[in-house]
């Protein structure tokens, strides 16, 4: 017991030698200006002992009495005592503060450096992530088109829609996807017209188009239209031959090379036709419904028994185009042109088939005879115009294909 009791002792003594160690290591300067101040006053005072002793000096400034009193003696030592003391604070103070402050901007430079570090090993980890999402996405681009030279149709579509998918999630893959898809599509368009040799290319074509076109090549055709962005090159799809396809108001004809292509028996329903190429194309027994063919320029496209229902013709031009059993009904005509090659009104177009069809009176169709249709004001500054335009658009784009309806009646012009 006496053992582990002088144990404790010695443990506290080795504290306390500890700390008082370290309050001499941190504090040696002021405690030796504090004693040199000392010593300077009391060897200065012991070099002279009336120091402390009061004078009484007469009218000629001759010392005439030493007093010694003990009492103001000690208050003088007691004050001086006390000033060194409130000296030594102050610069104990002093010194503590710096020594704090740069201890805080130590601790402030170090917390910045760990910041750095961190944001470079975020950054790090950020570039990392990002290369391997660009694997993984590359990865799947690669493995899509290895399906699609699969043999099995339920396999290359499902390269197809992998494709799709790649396409919609990541625009930097959107141009790659759909060149991809446009080469499988041309691939069989080649392959199923070499087999009708000998005939003779528009033969083959019509031939070709008489039975339905595969699951596969019209899937490809849609997601090519589903992820068109708008804004990128040009897809070829020149020459191709479409049979019994559908698209609606999630797909767009956007930037596409349909030059010389057959589509047999389409079903447009909502669709945007905007920046495509359709010289010498054909379109037969199908269905353009609330359709934006706006703005377009064809040239010598041929539509063969073709209904044609509140579709969007405006400033669309017709150049020496063909018209063989068509019906338009409900179409805004305005500023749409039939003309021959060189713009004049020459093309044979019969301006009956307009009847049931309509347009904005300051901006009619070129017709080589009257517009037959009906005729509505814009209204001031196209008011009337671009509400109606932007009712119709709405619908459009919510897929609302059977709530059409032209211009409010009391806006014609009688």
């Amino acid at each position: 017991m006496i053992e582990k009791s002088a144990a404790l002792y010695l443990g506290c003594l080795r504290r306390r030698g500890h700390e008082l160690s370290s309050f001499l290591q941190r504090s040696w300067i002021v405690l030796t200006f504090f004693a040199l101040v000392v010593l300077f006053f009391f060897v200065s005072t012991a070099t002279d002992p009336n120091f402390w002793a009061e004078r009484t000096f007469d009218s000629h400034g001759s010392i005439k009495e030493v007093k010694f009193d003990g009492m103001k003696i000690a208050q003088q030592v007691a004050l001086f005592l006390l000033a060194l003391i409130g000296l030594a604070l102050a610069i104990w103070r002093s010194i503590t503060s710096h020594r704090q402050a740069t201890a805080s901007l130590e601790q402030a430079k170090t917390a910045i450096k760990q910041a750095e570090i961190a944001s470079k090993q975020a950054e790090t980890a950020s570039k990392q992530a990002e290369i391997a999402e660009n694997n993984q996405r590359f990865d799947r681009y690669a493995r899509a088109a290895q399906l699609l030279d699969n043999e099995k149709s339920a396999v290359r579509q499902a390269g197809i829609y992998l494709l799709r998918e790649l396409a919609i999630g990541d625009e930097k893959y959107r141009s790659l996807c759909a060149e991809l898809l446009a080469s499988f599509i041309r691939s069989h368009n080649t392959d199923a017209l070499d087999a009708l040799v000998p005939l003779k290319d528009i033969e083959a074509m019509q031939k070709l188009a008489d039975k339905a076109t595969p699951a596969e090549i019209v899937d490809a055709f849609k997601s090519i239209c589903r992820t068109r962005p708008g804004g990128i090159d040009t897809v070829n799809l020149q020459g191709i031959v479409l049979s019994q396809f559908r698209l609606d108001h999630r797909d767009q004809l956007v930037n596409l090379n349909l030059n010389h292509s057959y589509l047999n028996q389409p079903q447009i329903y909502g669709l945007e036709v905007r920046s495509c190429e359709l010289a010498r194309a054909t379109f037969r027994f199908g269905t353009f419904h609330q359709v934006n063919f706006e703005g377009n320029d064809l040239y010598e496209t041929n539509f063969h028994n073709m209904d044609f229902e509140d579709v969007r013709f405006r400033d669309t031009r017709f150049w020496n185009c063909s018209f063989n059993n068509c019906t338009f009904k409900d179409c805004d005509m305005s500023g749409a042109a039939f003309v021959d090659d060189l713009g004049d009104l020459a093309m044979p177009f019969d301006v009956d088939a307009l009847k049931d069809s309509w347009a904005w009176q300051n901006n009619l169709p070129r017709l080589s005879g009257k517009f037959a249709g009906a005729v509505y004001d814009p209204g001031p500054g196209n008011k009337y115009r671009n509400e109606f335009a932007r009712a119709r658009e709405k619908r459009r784009v919510s897929g609302n294909i059977f709530a059409f309806v032209t211009p409010d009646e009391s806006w014609k012009i009688l």
